[in-house]
């Protein structure tokens, strides 16, 4: 694997509809950040698609806070940002999230915010009294028809 010395990020046209794929890493770090060269190449992809164009903005760190024990300071650093950004543009449907322990969905920048639930490894939830470790993995499903997007929360076997 090649030497990378910036951010990762990746555009893919699926379905007619543009998926940023943006690097919210910082190595060694369990919490992220958009860099700001992954800034610009969210205003930068963005500015370039039509007025009607259909978008979604994956990260792997949620910009909004998840209310789990241990896991409320490892999310999106400085998530204004990345609203400053997405406030008042309507091609960006949604934000996209990586895994959590469990499924989670919230209101960021004005759109959804879907965290995806956990594929293999769960940990402990929001209630104290319980442990996910007991739940199986999970998968989320988005279907975007128009300018509406749904979501399944599916349970694999």
């Amino acid at each position: 694997m090649p030497d990378v010395t910036g951010p990762v990020n990746a555009v893919h046209i699926i379905g007619g509809v543009t998926v940023l794929m943006a690097d919210s890493t910082i190595p060694g770090h369990d919490e992220g950040r958009l860099a700001p060269a992954t800034l610009d190449w969210i205003t930068e992809t963005l500015s370039g698609l039509a007025p009607d164009a259909r978008a979604v903005v994956a990260l792997h760190h949620s910009p909004a806070v998840i209310h789990e024990p241990g896991k409320e300071h490892d999310g999106l650093r400085h998530p204004e940002e990345l609203a400053a950004l997405l406030t008042g543009d309507r091609r960006v449907l949604a934000v996209l999230t990586g895994h959590k322990y469990v499924p989670m969905a919230a209101v960021f920048a004005g759109r959804p915010l879907l965290v995806a639930p956990p594929m293999t490894w769960t940990g402990p939830v929001a209630d104290h009294d319980r442990h996910a470790t007991a739940l199986p993995p999970q998968l989320a499903l988005h279907f975007i028809d128009d300018r509406n997007l749904a979501t399944q929360f599916l349970v694999l076997p």
